[in-house]
């Protein structure tokens, strides 16, 4: 496979890399150009909280939580459920909900993302994935920004994801337990 890869300089019109160099249109997104490597490569290397903690967070290892906080049936669309942000980036939420473009580029991403991984939401949390997520951001927040990790060390233990006794996972291990989660939950279909 050739990879192609976009001259930078050409970057008002909306197009841009990803890390296995396929071309993305903001403009025109497309099924087809959404890729699981691509997704746990940026969401791993992507800090919540806006890096506003006391420790580098991925985005990847909270959906990582997240698919472990829904019932088994929902916990693919739990990992991807931030699936968007690997194409658009994260923004705080404050932010977030004052950028109506934003929220409609991520509303015309989440459509296709959830096409090209056969999602049925419709880019529609489901309830037990917007409960999971608020949990998850409180347990998050108590652990990174407040500096009591107690709550959310003792979810990990519970699922064995307490990783060579870390709560906290580098990038590389965010992106190889993003993939794994995700062949986990995918071997079946």
């Amino acid at each position: 496979m050739t990879t192609k890869f976009y001259e930078i300089t050409k970057s008002e019109d909306g197009v841009f890399n990803t890390k296995n160099g396929t071309l993305i249109n903001l403009m025109k997104p497309e099924e087809n150009h959404y890729c699981i490597k691509d997704i746990a490569n940026a969401l791993s290397n992507i800090c919540r909280f806006g890096g506003h903690v006391n420790e580098f967070y991925s985005v990847a290892q909270h959906s990582i939580l997240v698919s472990y906080m829904v019932p088994k049936s929902l916990a693919l669309e739990g990992l991807l459920h931030d699936a968007t942000e690997a194409y658009l980036g994260d923004m705080i939420k404050p932010l977030k909900n004052r950028i109506p473009t934003y929220i409609a580029f991520e509303a015309k991403f989440g459509l296709y993302i959830d096409k090209a991984f056969h999602l049925k939401k419709g880019y529609q949390l489901n309830e037990h994935i917007k409960m999971a997520d608020t949990l998850a951001l409180k347990m998050e927040h108590e652990a990174l920004q407040i500096g009591n990790p107690e709550l959310m060390i003792q979810f990990m233990k519970q699922h064995n994801l307490i990783i060579k006794g870390k709560h906290i996972y580098s990038p590389e291990i965010a992106k190889l337990l993003f993939l794994a989660r995700f062949n986990d939950l995918t071997e079946s279909i």
